[in-house]
């Protein structure tokens, strides 16, 4: 099942969709973010770049 939610920001409003139980996506940026909770760790992938992100505390 695909979620969808709005984000609401000073310019506009994002919509980001839910296309797995921790991935998500930002169709008009050509955003993709996976969450690893387990790890503490993001993914965010956009314009074929790729960024790792670790929580840290």
């Amino acid at each position: 099942m695909r979620r969808r939610w709005s984000v609401s920001f000073k310019k506009g409003v994002a919509i980001i969709h839910c296309d797995a139980e921790r991935v998500f996506k930002f169709d008009q940026a050509g955003v993709v973010m996976e969450f690893n909770p387990n790890e503490k760790q993001m993914t965010l992938k956009q314009g074929g770049a790729v960024y790792e992100f670790t929580k840290e505390l």
